[in-house]
């Protein structure tokens, strides 16, 4: 039986997963980029729009919240 109720993977994860895993603890000990500055800039590229029109927030909550004020 394979249990796939808990998100798990039977074989553990994968190669590249684990790579970037350990690539990430480097640098783990900092805080990101409160504003995104790199995650919008991929964002923009890919979805082809401004940078000023992507919002980022922490969480759904977060941006609902920001919704409601702006209007």
């Amino acid at each position: 039986m394979i249990k796939l109720a808990n998100n798990e993977n039977p074989l553990g994860p994968s190669p590249l997963a684990l790579a970037a895993a350990q690539q990430a603890l480097i640098s783990s000990h900092h805080y990101p980029d409160s504003h995104g500055h790199e995650l919008k800039m991929a964002l923009s590229h890919f979805l082809n729009v401004l940078p000023e029109q992507i919002t980022l927030g922490n969480g759904s909550e977060n941006i609902f919240d920001l919704i409601g004020k702006a209007f």
